[in-house]
């Protein structure tokens, strides 16, 4: 049987979507200052001190942006879902709007577990295409 625990999201970054101008990450790792008392099962990533844990949770003030940041996470996914027949349709995709500078650009990226390796996949794109992709392996 494989162990679906070789095969992890670490990390999910995204700039210029929806309420965020800058660069915002969300960690699936665990953080040292929880992992005594979490009560959680956590997962060792190969070679690595950090954890994960099947769960995380995103919580802050009303209007803070939680909403936005799981929409940037699907629509992100949803790029690369072959079943959705509009996955190339980059309606959903809205810039930061509230700058002067206008940048029409977003860019977005994840930080994954695959086997024994890490892995870091970034684009960018527009309203209308892809306009970059890099996968790199990490560690």
């Amino acid at each position: 049987m494989e162990n679906i625990f070789n095969k992890r999201l670490l990390s999910f970054s995204f700039s210029n979507f929806f309420s965020f101008k800058n660069e915002q990450t969300i960690f699936f790792t665990e953080e040292s200052k929880y992992s005594s008392d979490s009560g959680l099962s956590s997962y060792n990533i190969p070679n690595q001190t950090e954890k994960t844990l099947p769960v995380t949770v995103i919580y802050g003030a009303n209007a803070s942006g939680k909403t936005n940041a799981l929409i940037a996470l699907k629509s992100f996914s949803r790029l690369f879902d072959r079943a959705d027949k509009k996955a190339r349709d980059f309606s959903f995709y809205e810039p930061f709007k509230l700058d002067d500078e206008k940048k029409t650009e977003a860019s977005c990226g994840i930080e994954f577990l695959f086997g024994e390796d890490c892995y870091s996949y970034e684009i960018s794109f527009n309203k209308n295409s892809f306009l970059t992709e890099e996968l790199q392996k990490k560690r």
